[in-house]
């Protein structure tokens, strides 16, 4: 599911793969306020040059992922969270797991 509702900007090269979500919206507050907020929230997301996001990845609204990043299969990036350049991205909630850009040269890590 590619949702741009709120605004989402995917750089080249890019790989996404099966089953990935990437929602620029939630409807939360509207839920928790009984219906009294009557707006659905909307965040642009930013994903980098040369991505590659796995399979069955979660990326929510505000998201910010930097060039040469790997969201590791099965991972959910949480609202509002920004990772810099060649991260290696992994988890429920993902959180920074280290740094490939020596993968990208070829040198071993």
């Amino acid at each position: 599911t590619l949702d741009g509702s709120g605004g989402l900007t995917i750089g080249d090269a890019c790989q996404i793969g099966t089953g990935t979500q990437i929602i620029t919206h939630d409807t939360v507050r509207r839920t928790l306020t009984d219906g009294f907020y009557d707006q659905i929230d909307r965040t642009p997301i930013e994903i980098g040059d040369h991505v590659f996001i796995g399979v069955n990845a979660v990326i929510l609204r505000g998201s910010r992922i930097g060039h040469h990043c790997i969201v590791a299969a099965g991972s959910v990036v949480l609202e509002d969270s920004a990772f810099p350049p060649y991260s290696l991205i992994a988890g429920n909630p993902a959180v920074r797991k280290g740094d490939v850009e020596k993968r990208r040269t070829g040198r071993k890590a």
